[in-house]
C-alpha cells in the first residue's frame, strides 16, 4: 500500500513549455510506501545453522496515476520498492565506559549483521561531541559482514574520562555502509558498587566458621546505573 500527500491543494497546474525552453519542474506529491511485511506472502527465514535471526527482503510494485481534469491527460508512472528487515546488532556493555577508567583503554567491538544481504562497512567516526573522549578505527576497510555473521569490526580507543562537573553522558558512532549510515551509542557513566560487610573487620570478607561442604554467600547491592556490571575476578 502507498500513501500520497499533495504538496499543495489540488488541482495543481503544470505550465507548458515555451519555445526554446523546458517546462519548470513541479512538486506534485510525497509518496510513502507501507513497510509492513506480510508473513503469509514472505515467510520468515529459518536458518538452522545459525541462531541469529536474519531479516527478509521483498519487492512492492504497482502504478501511480496522476489524474488530470476531465481525465483526458492522465499520467501513469510505475513504481518499485525493495523492503528489508535487519540491522547491525552490538553489545551495549562494550560501548559503555566508566569515567574513572585509565586513559587509552582499547576495546574490540563485534557486530552482527541480521540483514538478508551482506553489509560492507567502509567508514567509521565519532559524533562531534564525543571526539574529545573517543577514537574509532575499523579493523580493516572495508569490512564485509555476511547475513547472520558476527565479526570483530571496530576498535574503540577511550582517551580519558569526562571532567567534573559536566553534563556529558552519551555520544554515538557513525558507520558508513553500502546500505545506509548506522549509529551505535557511546556512553560514559560514573558510580560505584556498594558492598555491606557484616563483620567487625570491615576491610575483609569474614565468612565465620564453616563446616566441611557448607556454603555461604555475600550479597552485593545494585549500583543504580544504566550499565550492567560484570565481576570477573575476586
Amino acid at each position: 500500500m502507498i500513501y500520497i500527500q499533495y504538496e499543495t491543494h489540488p488541482p495543481i497546474s503544470l505550465k507548458s513549455a515555451t519555445r526554446g525552453q523546458q517546462p519548470g519542474l513541479i512538486d506534485i506529491a510525497n509518496i510513502n510506501i507501507d513497510t509492513f511485511i506480510d508473513d503469509k506472502i514472505t515467510p520468515k527465514n529459518n536458518n538452522s545453522t545459525n541462531k541469529t535471526k536474519i531479516g527478509r527482503i521483498f519487492k512492492k510494485q504497482g502504478n501511480i496515476m496522476a489524474v488530470s481534469r476531465g481525465g483526458n491527460f492522465n499520467v501513469t508512472v510505475p513504481f518499485i520498492a525493495q523492503l528489508y528487515e535487519g540491522e547491525l546488532e552490538y553489545n551495549l556493555n562494550e560501548l559503555s565506559f566508566h569515567k574513572n577508567l585509565k586513559a587509552f583503554q582499547r576495546r574490540e567491538i563485534i557486530l552482527t549483521n541480521t540483514c538478508p544481504f551482506p553489509l560492507a562497512i567502509f567508514g567509521a567516526e565519532t559524533a562531534e561531541n564525543g571526539k574529545d573522549f573517543f577514537e574509532i578505527f575499523l579493523i580493516e576497510s572495508p569490512i564485509v559482514i555476511s547475513p547472520g555473521q558476527s565479526l570483530p569490526s571496530l576498535i574503540i580507543l577511550f582517551k580519558s574520562g569526562i571532567p567534573s562537573p559536566t553534563n556529558f553522558s552519551s555520544s554515538h558512532i557513525i558507520l558508513n555502509t553500502n546500505l545506509t549510515n548506522f549509529q551505535l551509542p557511546l556512553y560514559i557513566f560514573d558510580g560505584e558498587i556498594n558492598i555491606t560487610v557484616h563483620s567487625i573487620e570491615q576491610n575483609i570478607f569474614n565468612f565465620g566458621l564453616l563446616k566441611k561442604g557448607e556454603n555461604r554467600s555475600i550479597l552485593i547491592g545494585k549500583h543504580g546505573k544504566t550499565s550492567d556490571i560484570q565481576i570477573r575476578n575476586l
